[in-house]
Order: structure tokens, then C-alpha cells, then sequence
């Protein structure tokens, strides 16, 4: 995805986020409907000439939905059956269903407004820890305050 987020102000940030036309909650089910803009920046550079939504949107917006609205604050540590059905455009409405099935898995699908699917899969959630490093954790050889990274 083109640009970069990181220190983004809400105004940018939402910038990259379709409009939320409504939002339905049953236990652990949501259900957003949502729009993307003509001109949102997610479209930048993929592709010029055939704008086409890319699929890390799709995942990250699902994950950012979740959270906003369930305030959950878990992060995604991967992706299971992930699969990507239709191409999307600029100014398509969409559906977002997520919902909950096991405390760690959230699973997703996107619909188009014409009941077409867009793409399906399973986000799998972790907590968003810090983890601290204690010199029994460390490789052989290392002490603590040492980066453990592989030298270039």
C-alpha cells in the first residue's frame, strides 16, 4: 500500500479508512456497511491506470473496524484461509461482516453491494504485550542490552 501511516494524524489516517454508512452488532458479530472514496489515498499507485483496492487494506481495515468498535485491543499476528474474490474500485460500496468464533480468531468476509463476495478470512489475535528479555531468554552468548539481530 502506498504511503506510510506511521505518526499519521485521525484526519490522514481516516483519509485511508472507507466511510462507515452504518454498523449493526449482534454478541460477537459486527456488520459495517462502508463506502471508499473516489480519490482515497489507498488507490495511489495501485495500480495508475486500473485503480484496484489492495488486499493488505482489506485485512488491515477489518482488524481496525474490529477493534474500533468492539474495543478490543488485541493486535494480528497472522492470517488463516485467506481468499480474494472480486476486484474493488474506487466509490464501491461494501460489506463487512467480522465475527468473533474463538477468543484468538476473528473471521472476516467482504460483500459487495451487488452480493457478490469480495474476500474472505480468519485474523488471528494476540494481546498487545510488551515482552520483556531476561538473560535466560537470550541466545547463547549474548548479554542482556545486546541486539540479538543477524549482522549484514
Amino acid at each position: 500500500m502506498a504511503g506510510n501511516l506511521t505518526g499519521a494524524n485521525s484526519a490522514e489516517a481516516s483519509a485511508w479508512l472507507p466511510d462507515v454508512l452504518g454498523v449493526e452488532q449482534a454478541g460477537h458479530s459486527w456488520r459495517f456497511a462502508l463506502q471508499i472514496g473516489l480519490a482515497a489515498p489507498v488507490f495511489s499507485g495501485h495500480f495508475p491506470d486500473l485503480p484496484i483496492l489492495p488486499g493488505v487494506a482489506q485485512l488491515h481495515w477489518a482488524g481496525v473496524f474490529y477493534r474500533r468498535y468492539s474495543g478490543d485491543a488485541r493486535v494480528i499476528r497472522g492470517v488463516r484461509r485467506l481468499k480474494f474474490q472480486r476486484i474493488v474500485g474506487p466509490g464501491e460500496r461494501f460489506e463487512l461482516s467480522c465475527e468473533l468464533r474463538r477468543f484468538n480468531e476473528l473471521h472476516f468476509v467482504y460483500v459487495h453491494s451487488d452480493g457478490e463476495r469480495m474476500s474472505t478470512g480468519t485474523l488471528l489475535l494476540q494481546p498487545r504485550t510488551v515482552e520483556r528479555v531476561t538473560p535466560d531468554a537470550l541466545p547463547p552468548g549474548h548479554t542482556a542490552g545486546e541486539s540479538t539481530d543477524a549482522k549484514a
